[in-house]
């Protein structure tokens, strides 16, 4: 008969301390699952919102091409040269002119300045997006001026325009606008 170490012989709970219960092991598994869903929670919101300031920034950058584009003409006109013909808009600027861009380039696709053989801001034929401009007269400060709004939404797949066929990928985006303002 095999003789036992002396400390073993006083402790009979020794030999239940060698391993872990079933019980200890799936209060871990629950442990580790819960903190894997919240990182998980923080990742699909990250890249969400990652698409949300994609849109924001493309949006932006396109209102400003417009508006870019706008005081170039302005500046020709007021300075007495010749305004190409294709913009959809009277030169010089007068308040009260509001002008669909976008709807204005897809009608007239191949002879077009917002078109990609000029300033390519409208660059696809089923655009993600709708831009409108909006000239009023300046008031306060400002008087005197005209104050330019060029407005770029996000099309809305549930109540689209009759020219979208594109939308960008993520539903939290829809009704997104960027207004961009100057001051001419």
């Amino acid at each position: 008969m095999p003789m036992e170490p002396e400390n073993q012989k006083n402790c009979p709970e020794s030999r239940r301390e060698h391993g872990t219960s079933l019980v200890e092991v799936l209060v871990a598994m629950l442990i580790l699952l819960l903190l894997t869903v919240g990182v998980l929670q923080m990742f699909s919101m990250s890249y969400l919102e990652n698409m949300a300031s994609g849109t924001r920034t493309d949006l932006t950058y396109r209102c400003q091409q417009v508006m870019e584009n706008l005081m170039y003409l302005q500046h020709i006109s007021s300075s007495g040269g010749a305004v190409p013909a294709n913009t959809g808009v009277s030169f010089p600027l007068a308040a009260g002119t509001t002008f669909d861009l976008t709807s204005y380039a897809l009608q007239n696709w191949n002879n077009n300045f917002w078109t990609p053989n000029e300033a390519d801001v409208i660059n696809n034929r089923k655009p993600p997006y709708d831009i409108s401009i909006t000239v009023k007269s300046g008031t306060g400060i400002s008087l005197g001026q005209l104050v330019v709004t060029v407005t770029a939404r996000a099309n809305d797949p549930a109540n689209p325009p009759s020219f979208a066929h594109t939308y960008y990928r993520s539903p939290a985006l829809k009704g997104k606008v960027v207004d961009y303002v100057a001051q001419f």
